[in-house]
């Protein structure tokens, strides 16, 4: 079948419109498809993108793109730097290291030019005064010494572009002799460079330069330099300031010092407050100011007399208290040894006597200073040998237990001889203690009724009160009363047991 784009008429208006296309649009038409195919070809936009990103990237004005890919580059970089910090140290050694050991080296001698400024200054009467200042004040030696000996002044302040050795700034403090700034900064430069390149290690500056009567500090960055014109012995923390108006000035004129053009200074001039803050200076003291070294000996006298004498007054205490520890009853020391602070007391002790610590507390003695060793021992004191020998007759008295037959009230013969026991002791107990009572207590075992039982506990409690008086204890010493079986002397239902409880017992009252 033949084609209809090549037959007839539709055929032929087909073909034209075909051939019209191609000659309005055919180049954009082969446009588009090369684009298709270059969008649609990995490679290819991976070329391109390599080819705008760049300058896309440089651009100020695709600021958008650097605030995407800002924190992309911070993470990787973070990433990269926790996984492998040795490659990144390795790296920058070269850079680091080098700054590391200059700064220590400063550091090194700048303690070294401290300490023999301290050392020249330390051995001395004015020395002697600025120590007690010290005490007295609580401020460091080092700092009043400082402030006392070290006399100087900060005359002149430049400020001086590295590269090009120009002076971008000056200040100079009042009645200081001027000379031309701007050959002053260049010649600077010139000595740095030559004393750098002939005598020193690479990567290493030139600190000082001895100019007469002043000394040259000089404070680097990589970009500019400052050189302070000092007179006298300054502090060596007089770099610290410097080293600190450098960085100040660097971070308020970055923009300026980078982008620096040789004929344009007036863009320096904010720095000038800053370098004037360095003319710096501490003038002899005047006479009159002078410290006296007599009120600070009094201080010192002072407190020496207050310290021996609470020294005194700490030992006459602890003295009297030993002293009067030897005057006790019941107790006697037989050695007082010191420790430093601490004392240890060895000796004998009655039980009965007082107690130590409580002597201590009265006396108001730390008793965590002391440490008592006691042997017990028995005084022969009387009032101890009585309290004693009242205690023994108290213990003996309430022992004691006169037994009755079943249903009687009767004395037994075979307990005759403890009633006369018995009043033996009352009687001795009643010479030292006049005022006390014994109590007598008449008991009945379990069996016969209550009411009879209370009247067989009374009859028996009378009939010893009784054979106590006839041995000749007075009545008005015995108290006896009957307890029926109410209270037995023994808990049990044996024979023994109850011939225990039909009995009487004893108890003292002391008054």
């Amino acid at each position: 079948m033949p084609d209809p784009a090549q037959s007839g008429p539709a055929g032929v208006e087909t073909s034209a419109l075909g051939e019209l296309r191609q000659l309005l649009v055919g180049a954009e038409l082969e446009q588009l498809a090369a684009l298709h195919e270059r969008v649609a070809d990995p490679a290819k936009r991976t070329v391109d993108l390599a080819e705008a990103l760049p300058g896309a990237i440089r651009t100020a004005k695709v600021k958008a793109l650097r605030d995407a890919l800002e924190p992309v580059f911070e993470k990787a970089f973070s990433n990269s730097v926790r996984k492998n910090p040795k490659e990144l140290a390795d790296a920058i050694y070269p850079i680091i290291g080098p700054a590391i050991r200059t700064s220590i080296a400063a550091a090194i001698r700048d303690f070294a030019e401290a300490l023999n400024q301290i050392v020249e200054k330390s051995v001395s009467i004015r020395s002697i005064k600025w120590r007690v200042e010290s005490i007295i004040t609580g401020k460091p030696f080092a700092e009043i010494l400082m402030a006392r000996s070290l006399l100087y002044s900060v005359e002149q302040v430049f400020l001086i572009h590295r590269k090009s050795g120009l002076l971008l700034q000056h200040v100079a403090a009042q009645g200081a002799v001027l000379k031309d700034a701007d050959m002053i900064s260049g010649m600077l430069t010139a000595i740095q460079d030559f004393l750098s390149d002939s005598f020193t290690e690479g990567a290493q500056d030139l600190e000082t330069v001895d100019a007469g009567r002043f000394k040259l500090w000089m404070t680097y960055s990589p970009k500019v330099l400052m050189v302070g014109a000092v007179g006298g012995t300054a502090p060596v923390n007089l770099r610290h300031v410097f080293r600190q108006a450098l960085d100040q000035t660097e971070e308020l004129l970055q923009s300026e010092i980078n982008n620096f053009k040789q004929d344009d200074l007036s863009v320096f001039e904010p720095a000038k407050p800053i370098l004037e803050a360095c003319l710096l200076g501490q003038s002899a003291p005047e006479k009159q100011n002078k410290a006296k070294l007599w009120p600070y000996l009094a201080v010192i006298a002072a407190v020496i007399i207050a310290l021996v004498t609470w020294r005194m007054v700490t030992q006459a205490r602890w003295s009297n208290y030993f002293d009067s520890l030897r005057e006790q009853p019941g107790i006697v020391i037989t050695d007082v040894e010191r420790h430093g602070s601490q004392y240890l007391l060895a000796g004998l002790k009655d039980p009965l006597a007082a107690d130590p610590a409580a002597l201590l507390a009265a006396r108001k003695l730390d008793a965590a200073k002391i440490r008592f060793v006691w042997q017990p021992y028995l005084s022969l004191n009387t009032p101890f040998a009585a309290k004693r020998s009242q205690d023994e007759a108290v213990a003996k008295i309430q022992r004691q237990v006169i037994r009755f037959d079943t249903n009687s009230s009767k004395l037994l013969l075979t307990e005759t001889e403890k009633i006369e026991a018995a009043a033996e002791t009352i009687g001795q107990l009643l010479r030292v203690a006049p005022g006390a009572r014994i109590a007598i207590t008449g008991h009945a075992d379990e069996t016969g009724a209550p009411a009879t039982n209370n009247k067989l506990s009374t009859e028996r409690a009378n009939q010893i009160a009784d054979a106590l008086a006839a041995q000749g204890i007075p009545r008005t010493a015995i108290d006896p009363t009957g307890a029926g079986n109410s209270s037995p002397l023994r808990k049990g239902t044996s024979e023994w047991d109850r011939a225990t409880n039909r009995g009487v017992s004893f108890s003292v009252i002391m008054r």
